[in-house]
């Protein structure tokens, strides 16, 4: 297993499995919206109080600067959860000559097929068995463990029997 540089990284993809954001997502953007709508009936309110008989009122006037706040850390709090959340390069990579391992802190690491012997499933996630220690795979978006381990089998035999994996 050897690090791949990044010139190499995508010259002989055959498939990529990244994981699923959305539940990643899920509790930033609940919070956003729930800071955006709070803020926007603060303001609401505060507009209302400004424009009836007491124009003056510095209750209203707080009450549609905290709301408008809160709509602009709403939005700030979605698009900043957006950006860390979607910019996790974590992949698993079938390639010509091995399978890529890319995590979120880490380099991607490249498992030639020469070492692989099977893949398995353990605990939920795909373990690839190699001559050292078996690497667990990341969970991906759109294919459950049983089929990727099934996909990385099926690539593993074509390899060892010598079809190309593209053409």
């Amino acid at each position: 297993m050897r690090p791949v540089p990044p010139a190499e990284l995508h010259a002989l993809d055959v498939e990529w499995f990244r994981p699923d954001p959305r539940r990643r997502l899920a509790a930033p953007w609940a919070a956003a919206v729930l800071l955006v709508t709070a803020g926007s009936l603060a303001a609401a309110h505060g507009i209302h109080r400004l424009h009836g008989p007491l124009n003056t009122d510095a209750f209203a006037l707080t009450m549609l600067i905290v709301g408008l706040g809160a709509v602009a850390g709403g939005m700030v709090l979605a698009v900043a959860a957006a950006v860390w959340v979607l910019s996790d390069d974590t992949c698993v990579g079938v390639r010509v000559d091995g399978v890529l391992v890319r995590r979120r802190q880490g380099e991607a690491v490249l498992v030639p097929w020469g070492v692989v012997r099977d893949a398995a499933v353990r605990d939920g996630q795909v373990e690839l068995l190699t001559d050292d220690a078996p690497v667990r795979l990341p969970a991906c978006r759109g294919v459950d463990p049983a089929a990727l381990r099934d996909r990385l089998r099926a690539a593993h035999r074509r390899v060892l029997l010598g079809v190309p994996l593209r053409s």
